[in-house]
């Protein structure tokens, strides 16, 4: 402690008092003494179409320009002023009430055909082809990645491209995967017909065992809700015994339906029964499923009386209850997009695209009878080959009615059978047309009826010889015997 003491009173020794200097007294400036101040500079106006602002994170002033769209820290000048905006961007031209048809058409189509490619990877792989269930699952891929292009082509306002119609036929075994096996599946998918609001319920009943009723009920609720829900779905028993086919194939198997309405209230909830059917299930003994869109309901009071609504129905099981393997035929309706813009093909997608276009070329054109309404919504493209596919078909039925009226009748006047020679003459022309427009080639059997027609012209063209009343009328039932034989000939080729 001592020894502290010491340092510390030698250490107040050492340090030095600063005494603090006088300061210096301000000096008072005078009219006489005061420095010069300096000229303030006057800004210079902003050119025109410019404003000035105060940022306000910043406090900083900042220069605008609402036409030109900029925006600076720096004072502009005159040459800012100078600077033209830039030119407007076009506006896209809306689509047309046709263009939006193809598209809604398209659209459709290829979502279906994206379905089916699933449910077929499913049962491909079920039934152990895994090569063929990854050929559909690329399809499905690329397919859908098409669906998006064209869903955003139509939000551009631009027009489905050019593009082919090819149909290919697809066999598979007949079952659903989905079903388990000695089950009946009973799918209410829609109710038709009813008003936004209404609280509904559904009870399905499948009377089999009769001992051992199955019921399903559905729970009270607003048709557009029941519809969002995917409407009811009922899984029933049904082992396939020999006492099942047997009531099946009599068309005894049954299953019923009711339809009833409730009206809630604050006190009570009432219900009633709208509508009644039965849904006959014979057709399971051939197929693993059927559909039934706008099925009757009948008033339960009333007998057969319909009442003002519907359902949509589909019926299936895991396989056709006569136990027997069958083929299920599904026609595909393939687009083919060959735009610069379209999503790439695969190679195994490419080549099975070549060989359907391969196959449209040696074939005649929309050789089966009636036009798929995606092809005649599509007539419209002018690159698609629905166009042109459409018009021969038209024009080669215009001939062919004209070639038929065209038969000469035994006492015909000779302004009748000019008549006929007319008509054929003008069929002749539409046939020549048709194979000009089908680029030379025996657009359903052209060639063949373009012979009979200049045969029927050779054989009118030569002047008659003067016979008998009854050689005459021999001659004329021999001539009509064989138009009629030319006539039976054309319709076999043709189907």
């Amino acid at each position: 402690k001592f020894r502290g003491k010491e340092k510390q009173a030698s250490v107040k020794e050492e340090k030095k008092v600063e005494i603090p200097a006088e300061k210096e007294k301000p000096v008072k400036q005078t009219a006489a003494n005061a420095p010069e101040a300096a000229p303030e500079e006057i800004p210079k106006p902003l050119p025109p179409g410019w404003q000035v602002a105060v940022d306000p994170k910043s406090g900083k002033q900042y220069f605008y320009n609402k036409k030109l769209k900029i925006s600076q820290w720096d004072r502009p000048c005159e040459q800012d002023a100078e600077i033209q905006p830039p030119p407007p961007i076009p506006s896209k031209a809306e689509l047309s009430e046709q263009e939006l048809k193809v598209h809604q058409v398209v659209d459709e189509e290829i979502s279906s055909l994206c379905n089916k490619l699933s449910t077929r990877v499913k049962l491909s792989y079920a039934n152990g082809d895994k090569m063929e269930a990854l050929g559909f699952h690329q399809e499905n891929k690329y397919y859908t990645s098409v669906l998006e292009w064209l869903r955003k082509r139509k939000e551009d306002n631009l027009p489905v491209p050019p593009h082919r119609i090819a149909q290919r036929v697809h066999q598979s075994k007949d079952q659903n995967t989905n079903v388990q096996v000695d089950k009946l599946q009973i799918r209410i998918l829609k109710v038709n017909e009813l008003p936004k609001g209404s609280l509904i319920e559904l009870k399905v009943a499948f009377l089999w065992p009769k001992d051992q009723p199955q019921v399903y009920n559905s729970k009270a609720l607003e048709v557009e809700e029941f519809e969002k829900q995917g409407g009811l779905v009922g899984l029933f028993h049904a082992k396939v015994t020999n006492s099942l086919q047997r009531y099946a194939s009599h068309k005894f198997l049954k299953v019923n339906i009711e339809l009833v309405v409730v009206e809630k209230s604050f006190l009570r909830t009432k219900k009633t029964v709208l509508g009644k059917t039965e849904v006959e299930l014979s057709r399971l003994m051939t197929a693993s499923s059927f559909k039934e869109s706008s099925f009757d309901l009948f008033d339960p009071e009333k007998g057969k009386k319909k009442v003002p609504c519907s359902l949509d129905i589909e019926c299936n099981v895991h396989k056709p209850w006569d136990n027997k393997e069958r083929l299920r035929a599904e026609k595909d309706r393939l687009f083919i997009f060959e735009d610069s813009s379209a999503p790439p093909r695969s190679s195994a997608i490419k080549s099975l695209h070549d060989k359907l276009i391969a196959a449209i070329e040696r074939a005649p054109l929309n050789a089966q009878p009636g036009t798929p309404k995606a092809v005649a919504a599509s007539n419209a493209n002018k690159g698609g080959a629905g166009r042109d596919s459409a018009k021969l078909d038209s024009l080669y039925t215009q001939a062919k009615k004209l070639f038929l009226s065209s038969t000469a009748r035994p006492g015909m006047s000779k302004e009748q059978l000019d008549e006929c020679q007319a008509r054929l003459l003008k069929a002749q022309q539409l046939l020549k047309d048709c194979k000009k427009m089908s680029g030379g080639r025996d657009f359903r059997n052209t060639n063949e009826m373009l012979s009979h027609i200049s045969k029927r012209l050779s054989i009118r063209s030569q002047p008659a010889a003067p016979a008998p009343a009854q050689q005459h009328q021999e001659e004329e039932a021999e001539n009509e015997k064989e138009e009629e034989e030319e006539e039976e000939d054309l319709d076999a080729v043709e189907r």
